[in-house]
């Protein structure tokens, strides 16, 4: 598996920009395992960090759908070809999720896929990685306008009205929680907080990466969980915004900012999943960190919880009820902690 640094790249006023700062590429297979070669090898450290394979005695996620509102979503990676149900286009939607059209199931930039394998990857399949929550199911939802991850950092951008018309169309397909790794660092986008509102009007979780160095995800009081990026330690990302502006806030893993060393991605470095598959045949992953991999793992335990039956009140509650405290000084979010979530469940 190859490696390469990236930096973090400044925000452009008013649009939004994936937050991702570190990138590599590679392939992880191995037949005839019972399950994947990356937790076997003690790659996927962020689940563990998160206790999510403790939990998954009692729920994966089945029946529960996340929309990934990023940048599109490679359906031929074998770790998610079977995950996606659905898929769209919302660039140039400008809050409207009519004007959304077929299209999302291809990935130019890689930032997506990346965040869909957090969420959902398959597990168990002798392949790759595996997601929070590898039960549930997607939807990928295009808002952001493709740069390239290859160039690390990844670089799609897009306004804020077209990830709001993203948002719309996810509601309205049936989606039970949204993922949004996007930030700005601009003023609250009115429009955007009111998708947000709608979305939880209608009963789905919404959940936002906080942002990374001078981006600071700003939503006013609009009812998503913004999350916050914290190290396979325990500590608060050196890139992470300790606090972006939402209705409720946690952290979970990012990675850290350092360029990994040696194979898989152990330790704080970043966090590995799925990538685009180059000419669409065999498999791809690689490390990315960000406040964009920390969000995922939250709504991939909130998908966990709504599939033992609770409502999305009740899952935010439990959510933040059993975060461990993270010491980085008031008001700071504490960390997700999806097995003591689904113990209580």
């Amino acid at each position: 598996m190859t490696r390469a640094r990236g930096v973090l790249v400044a925000l452009v006023a008013g649009a939004f920009l994936a937050l991702a700062v570190l990138a590599a590429t590679g392939a992880l297979s191995r037949e005839g395992e019972g399950t994947d070669p990356a937790r076997l090898a003690g790659d996927q450290w962020n689940l563990e960090a998160v206790g999510a394979p403790a939990a998954w005695s009692t729920t994966e996620g089945g029946g529960v759908v996340v929309a990934v509102v990023d940048s599109g979503v490679d359906t031929r990676h074998p770790d998610l070809r079977d995950q996606v149900v659905g898929a769209i286009d919302c660039v140039g939607a400008a809050g409207d999720p009519d004007a959304c059209r077929p299209g999302g199931d291809t990935d130019r930039d890689g930032h997506g896929t990346h965040v869909a394998g957090i969420v959902a990857a398959a597990a168990d399949d002798g392949t790759g990685v595996a997601g929070v929550a590898p039960e549930a199911r997607l939807l990928s939802v295009r808002a952001l306008e493709a740069g390239s991850c290859a160039r690390r950092p990844c670089g799609a951008e897009g306004p804020a009205t077209d990830v709001a018309a993203g948002v719309r169309w996810a509601v309205a397909h049936d989606a039970d929680v949204v993922n949004l790794s996007v930030g700005a660092t601009g003023d609250a986008d009115a429009d955007l907080a009111a998708a947000i509102e709608e979305a939880w009007d209608a009963g789905v979780v919404v959940v936002v990466a906080g942002g990374n160095g001078p981006a600071r995800t700003d939503l006013g009081d609009a009812p998503a969980i913004v999350v916050s990026a914290v190290t396979a330690g325990g500590e608060v990302a050196p890139y992470s915004t300790a606090v972006g502006a939402a209705r409720w806030r946690l952290a979970a893993p990012g990675g850290a900012q350092r360029a990994p060393d040696g194979d898989g991605c152990a330790g704080d470095d970043a966090v590995l999943s799925t990538l685009p598959v180059p000419g669409g045949e065999g498999e791809a992953y690689g490390c990315l960190a960000g406040t964009s991999m920390a969000a995922p793992h939250v709504a991939g335990a909130a998908a966990l919880l709504l599939a033992t039956g609770l409502d999305p009140s009740a899952t935010v509650e439990r959510l933040l009820a059993t975060a461990t405290p993270l010491d980085q000084g008031p008001p700071g979010p504490d960390r997700l902690d999806v097995a003591a979530a689904v113990r209580g469940a």
